[in-house]
């Protein structure tokens, strides 16, 4: 197996980097997202934690279906 040099290693160590920091960067704004659509969906609906939709989405379409838009 060849020896890695030091220039080599720093350079993959710095694209590792640069890529966390992008990475880090996705989930900020997946979480901004979220929160976003979080906060529609109380003004819409009143408060329903998002947690409560998603294991209960079979009764809200129900539900939904229920009402004409």
């Amino acid at each position: 197996m060849p020896a890695i040099n030091d220039g080599t290693a720093m350079k993959e160590l710095d694209e590792m980097k640069w890529q966390l920091k992008e990475m880090e960067e996705e989930v900020a704004a997946f979480r901004d997202m979220q929160a976003k659509v979080e906060k529609e969906i109380r003004s819409i609906q009143g408060f329903i934690p998002i947690h409560y939709l998603i294991n209960n989405r079979n009764m809200v379409n129900l539900s939904l279906s229920n009402h004409s838009l």
